[in-house]
């Protein structure tokens, strides 16, 4: 099968949004596939993370689970955040009281990804499918287990 190319890129966290919080108490939630990875990002930001909760990706957060999480950070005085895949996914109750962290993708090669976008548009200006007829769903095909539960003692 003809090999499909692969582009990467780096998501960069919104640094006026996270200068904005201060020294605020944070609680960060995220239903993505490796929340781990929001929560260091969080982390190496040099927030106020008291308290981190994992959740399965795509997790459809119930009234229960929002009033779980409101309670938690009512208990550390802090702020609710997640994700803003998560933050649009929430009810439009729930909105304006937590916040998201937003995040722009940075292409390594961005040139050479708009290059082969053209090269793979039909003259419609719809891409056309691989002749090989190969999909793919990301780009390193792997799960993590992404539950869990994070405490900073403080």
């Amino acid at each position: 099968p003809h090999s499909m190319p692969v582009f990467s890129g780096t998501l960069s966290p919104d640094q006026s949004v996270i200068d904005g919080w201060g020294t605020k108490p944070l609680l960060a939630f995220a239903g993505i596939g490796r929340p781990q990875r929001f929560f260091a990002t969080l982390g190496r930001a040099g927030v106020n993370l008291v308290q981190w909760h994992g959740f399965a990706d795509h997790h459809p957060y119930s009234a229960a689970d929002l009033a779980a999480l409101q309670a938690d950070a009512n208990h550390h005085a802090a702020q609710l955040i997640t994700t803003e895949k998560d933050w649009m996914r929430l009810p439009l109750a729930w909105r304006d009281q937590i916040a998201y962290l937003p995040v722009t993708m940075e292409i390594d090669d961005l040139s050479g990804l708009i290059m082969r976008l053209q090269k793979g548009c039909n003259a419609t200006g719809k891409l056309s499918a691989p002749k090989d007829g190969t999909a793919s769903n990301d780009a390193n095909g792997s799960k993590d287990d992404a539950e869990g539960t994070g405490v900073v003692d403080g």
